[in-house]
Parts: C-alpha cells; structure tokens; sequence
C-alpha cells in the first residue's frame, strides 16, 4: 500500500494540469489512469485556450510556445464553418490576430488558437 497526499485519478487534460499545478506549488502527488495506453500516444488536444489557461501555462513556462505554435502573431484566427471544404460559407468566428487583441480586464493573457496536429 501507497501512501500519497493526493490521489488523481484520470490522466486527461484536467488530470495533467492539476498534477503540474499541485507539483508547482510544492505538494506531492500520485496520478492513475486506467487506459494503459495514455501514456503511448498523446490524445489530448486543445484548439482554444482561454486567458485563465494561459495564465496557468506562463506560471508552467509554456506560454511562450503556446503563443508560438503554428500561428504568425499578425495573421487573423477567424474561424470558418462550411458545408464542405469547397461548399458554401454557413458563419464566419472573427478573432483579430495576437498582434491586435488586448488582455482582457483581470488578465495579463489572451485567448490563444493553437493548430491540431
């Protein structure tokens, strides 16, 4: 038997994170997740993050590669929703670029798009 003072138990997104943030903060803890495969091939993604999530990722030191990941700082991150690849337009999300865009009240981040590999 183990002992730990904290036990996660998932090893998603969520489970992940909090296992960063408790070890940044100094507190030990044992992470479970029962999909043996998990740990073989990487399954999380994130398309958008919000600015509380970047936040998290500076305190980590990744924001800089966040930031960076795929998407120059003065190119729009519009989104497109279509019928089809060469179908017809149904609503376009409009986000000005990095470049443009200002934190938010209560952030020092903004909302970043990162590319799906």
């Amino acid at each position: 038997m183990k002992q730990t003072p904290v036990l996660i138990v998932g090893g998603g997104p969520v489970g992940l994170a909090l296992a960063l943030d408790l070890a940044w903060h100094g507190t030990r803890s044992t992470l479970v997740e029962q999909d043996a495969g998990t740990a073989l091939v990487l399954l999380a993604k994130a398309g958008t993050l919000n600015e509380r999530t970047v936040e998290f990722c500076r305190r980590w030191g990744i924001a800089g590669e966040i930031a960076d990941c795929g998407f120059p700082a003065d190119e729009p991150r519009d989104t497109f929703f279509c019928t089809s690849l060469n179908g017809h337009v149904l609503e376009v999300e409009r986000l000005p670029s990095a470049r443009d865009r200002r934190p938010p009240p209560g952030s020092p981040e903004i909302l970043r798009k990162c590319p799906q590999c």
